[in-house]
């Protein structure tokens, strides 16, 4: 169960910074500012990809249907993206690690 508490402090510190990446949504009116916080986010979810790839998780996709993450023996699915499946996934992670005690 360490190994799966290390992961879960991995991933949520990846989690973290590549939401920091992003920042808040700007004023909708500002098109321009708008633009540039969807390449932002798009730039965060590719970095939060490649640095779960790094740490061994495995994705999947079914665009419109829904996004997994497999980490740890886990797996966790969300319709939201890669964000909502990587939350989904420290759920699962932080339940199964409050099962073991």
């Amino acid at each position: 169960m360490s190994d799966l508490k290390q992961l879960v402090n991995t991933v949520q510190t990846i989690k973290v910074e590549t939401d920091d990446m992003v920042g808040t949504y700007p004023d909708w009116r500002d098109r321009e500012a708008r633009a540039k916080w969807e390449q932002s986010r798009s730039d965060a979810q590719d970095q939060l990809k490649e640095r779960l790839l790094e740490v061994g998780a495995k994705f999947s996709a079914r665009p419109a249907v829904d996004f997994a993450i497999s980490l740890g023996g886990i797996r966790s699915t969300s319709t939201s993206g890669i964000e909502g499946a990587v939350c989904n996934w420290l759920t699962a992670a932080r339940k199964r690690l409050e099962m073991a005690v």
